[in-house]
């Protein structure tokens, strides 16, 4: 697997350049930045979710707008509300397992569970996470770490070659961040691609691979450009 990237985004008070990034497999990388430098709208334009203004990413030397990225990328946002469907947790695993590709689940998943097979796989996974008990529950009813928990269980269920996870760690309690940790550090020994993005500038994973990238995307200060209503108004810049 090869992943390469040479973006930008425009926005209405400033430009953002990302960092040419190219990863192999068993690369992890973190991205790094202040508040508002564009960490987020990176990882949003890799996983499709918000286009790019100039520049390209490849997939094995195809451009992402020629395949079906959603095949390669596994995007968890730093918001978990953003990447849950379900009503309840065992509705949100049933639903990744039934939508995706049968040669993309994992291997122990069956590919056409009845309702018992599906109700044991899901308890099972869900129990890794330490919400087994919780199989039931209203996803609204959930904490916030507990939602990321839950996101993270579709990383066991698809398998995909590449993680991009937007401040991972955020909200998590010791026991779940062990847990990803394990988990960031089994699939980049199986050859997977891993991109998060922390505000820290020192690596938040307790691993040390050679394979280890940290970049940080520096932010030029914006030139905030007024609108004509604003400008008849008076309206300035403090100085």
């Amino acid at each position: 697997m090869i992943l390469s990237l040479n973006v930008s985004k425009k926005f209405s008070t400033h430009n953002i350049i990302f960092p040419d990034i190219k990863a192999q497999s068993s690369d992890f990388i973190q991205i790094t930045g202040a508040s508002g430098s564009g960490k987020t709208t990176f990882c949003e334009i890799l996983a499709k979710f918000k286009t790019l203004d100039t520049g390209e990413i490849f997939i094995n030397n195809k451009n992402i707008n020629s395949i079906n990225v959603f095949e390669h990328i596994h995007y968890i946002s730093q918001f978990p509300e953003h990447n849950l469907l379900g009503a309840t947790c065992f509705e949100e695993l049933e639903l990744w397992i039934n939508a995706a590709r049968p040669s993309s689940l994992h291997p122990d998943i069956p590919r056409k569970p009845n309702v018992k097979d599906a109700k044991n796989v899901i308890y099972s996974i869900l129990n890794d996470f330490s919400l087994g008990n919780l199989i039931n529950m209203p996803i609204w009813r959930l904490s916030f770490g507990q939602k990321k928990a839950l996101a993270f269980c579709a990383l066991i269920i698809v398998l995909r070659s590449v993680w991009v996870l937007d401040e991972p760690l955020a909200g998590l309690d010791i026991d779940l961040s062990e847990k990803l940790n394990d988990m960031i550090i089994e699939f980049i020994k199986k050859g997977g691609i891993v991109i998060v993005t922390s505000h820290e500038k020192n690596l938040d994973f307790e691993f040390t691979h050679s394979n280890t990238r940290i970049i940080n995307i520096e932010l030029d200060e914006p030139k905030y450009t007024f609108t004509h209503m604003e400008r008849e108004k008076g309206w300035h810049l403090e100085k």
